[in-house]
């Protein structure tokens, strides 16, 4: 008999997060860094709170993925409540986190722990952590999820307009002059 999966995914995807903790999903927080003070993604700060930081101070916040050490006892903990795991998050071409989520995995049992690289952020990996969560509902194993869902990524992507290039600009995504 096949173990229960436990889905975990990060706090950069795009959907209600409550409504995914309900449904069984565990949320692991990235870091964002504003002046100097790390905060848990979703957890004690906000989207309001980083807007108001960058109008106030005209700096953009400074992230970081979780550590290969925090994914690493957060496996081993559903490891020991007898889970098999699927993570989905960010993007390995956009963050870190994934590489860390793979470190840790390759230091635990092997075949328990399955790591998908949703190439994306935001909605994209929303759906296909939807998608994750029936597999998983319907009685697929940690395995069969990941092959599911791997097989999805290349057919789901996410575009988006921006009102101001102020961010872009602050960030040296666009220049002055195509910002003017």
């Amino acid at each position: 008999m096949a173990n229960k999966v436990k889905i975990i995914t990060d706090s950069t995807v795009d959907v209600n997060l409550q409504e995914i903790k309900d449904l069984g999903v565990h949320v692991l927080p990235l870091i964002v860094n504003l002046g100097g003070v790390d905060y848990k993604d979703g957890e004690n700060i906000s989207n309001d709170m980083i807007y108001d930081y960058v109008k106030k101070h005209n700096e953009l916040p400074k992230t970081a993925a979780v550590s290969s050490e925090i994914f690493k006892d957060l496996f081993t903990k559903y490891l020991s409540e007898g889970y098999d795991i699927f993570f989905i998050g960010i993007g390995v071409k956009l963050s870190g986190t994934l590489q860390a989520a793979l470190i840790a995995a390759s230091e635990l049992e092997e075949g328990r722990i399955y790591c998908a690289d949703s190439n994306n952020l935001s909605s994209a990996t929303g759906l296909l952590l939807y998608k994750a969560i029936k597999l998983r509902d319907a009685g697929f194993t940690d395995k069969e999820i990941y092959e599911h869902i791997t097989k999805l990524v290349p057919k789901v992507s996410a575009q988006f307009a921006v009102d101001t290039l102020d961010y872009l600009h602050k960030g040296g995504r666009c220049s002055g002059m195509t910002r003017f």
